[in-house]
């Protein structure tokens, strides 16, 4: 049986999210272009969980909840979901160990100011 994803895998997901909703926002492609059926507003990562990494996660290995993923099961969802933003012009970069330090010493610089 395979663990279940790590922290760091869920600290690089979300990273993950909120660069693509970064890049997404940059360039103008707002959630209209990725769902036309919705109001047309700016992406986040939660958006971009929700809209976009979870309907691949669901479809590629059958577990609604990030929470849910194996280690290996997030590499299966990560080659779609690069594939799918690269149809859009997007890059999506998973973030390394050391991306993951300086996004946690950034994210404590902020709270405590």
């Amino acid at each position: 049986m395979s663990k279940q994803r790590s922290n760091e895998q869920n600290n690089s997901l979300h990273a993950m999210f909120q660069a693509v909703a970064d890049e997404m926002n940059a360039t103008g492609i707002t959630t209209k272009t990725v769902i036309t059926i919705v109001a047309d507003t700016y992406m986040d990562k939660e958006l971009v969980k929700r809209l976009i990494w979870k309907p691949l996660q669901e479809e590629h290995v059958g577990t609604k909840h990030t929470a849910q993923l194996t280690t290996a099961e997030v590499n299966k969802v990560l080659t779609p979901f690069t594939l799918a933003l690269g149809e859009i012009g997007i890059t999506a970069y998973f973030p390394n160990r050391i991306d993951n330090l300086h996004n946690n010493q950034t994210y404590e610089n902020q709270s405590n100011n």
